[in-house]
């Protein structure tokens, strides 16, 4: 178990509900199953409180060291490491299996790159969490270079229950462009974000450059007129369409 800090509030009423859910399907485990996760983790403990199955703790492991950047890659692989001690495979094994790793589709996969020396990347990265730590990995593997981060909101409703939490996510990026809402379940939304307020706020409580820029083809006439220069880092972000424009990029170099 990653995470389980409250997502899909169009499903769930509350994060007790979320997390709820969690605890029903944790039950289903046999009694001679196991739940390994981090209990260092605040929600991840309070959801596998009271769980009659064996716990391991990923967080009683070394973090492994891998080809690709982030904290939150490590600890997941905490969990890999976890799971093969416990099937009994040597720790030095799953170690090194580990450093070979290199990555996987849309998890910062870098995508190639875009006119002089600007490096492109993809993230399926949707949610506050999942952009503090993919902007943390990249702000750190790409310390002296600037990073413009394309973010692509994934529903009306996940935007406006963590707005909050979005707007304080960004602070890693130096330059941070907002698309339009990707519309993944139109019929079932009943409001809507007003993305001029959503950038300047944004850029108040990140302390960011951010704007809204519109349509995926408005974003890119924008970053290939005005804003991207010589060794830059371009990461679009979202679970929707955003990726397509990494493609484009791409393609335009090729």
């Amino acid at each position: 178990m990653t995470t389980v800090d409250g997502d899909h509030f169009d499903a769930f009423r509350s994060l007790e509900e979320y997390q709820e859910a969690f605890r029903h399907f944790l039950k289903m485990l046999p009694e001679e199953g196991v739940l390994i996760t981090h209990l260092s983790d605040p929600d991840c403990a309070a959801v596998s409180r009271g769980l009659k199955r064996k716990i391991l703790d990923a967080d009683a492991l070394p973090l492994p060291q891998l080809k690709v950047p982030g904290r939150h890659m490590q600890q997941n692989a905490q969990l890999v490491l976890a799971l093969g001690d416990f099937l009994g495979v040597k720790q030095a094994t799953i170690l090194g299996a580990l450093r070979s790793y290199a990555g996987c589709w849309r998890r910062m996969e870098v995508k190639g790159e875009y006119g002089e020396g600007v490096t492109v990347i993809d993230d399926y990265g949707h949610h506050p969490r999942e952009i503090r730590a993919v902007l943390s990995a990249l702000k750190e593997a790409y310390a002296d270079r600037r990073l413009i981060c394309v973010f692509q909101p994934h529903t009306q409703n996940r935007t406006l229950k963590l707005y909050h939490d979005f707007i304080a996510a960004f602070a890693d990026a130096d330059v941070v462009l907002f698309t339009d809402v990707y519309e993944a379940r139109e019929d079932g939304e009943t409001e809507h974000v007003d993305m001029e307020t959503f950038a300047a706020d944004t850029a108040k409580e990140s302390k960011v450059d951010c704007r809204a820029a519109g349509s995926l083809s408005a974003v890119q006439a924008l970053l290939t007129e005005e804003l991207l220069q010589p060794g830059d880092v371009l990461l679009t972000l979202g679970a929707g369409t955003v990726t397509e424009l990494s493609d484009a990029l791409v393609g335009l170099s090729c």
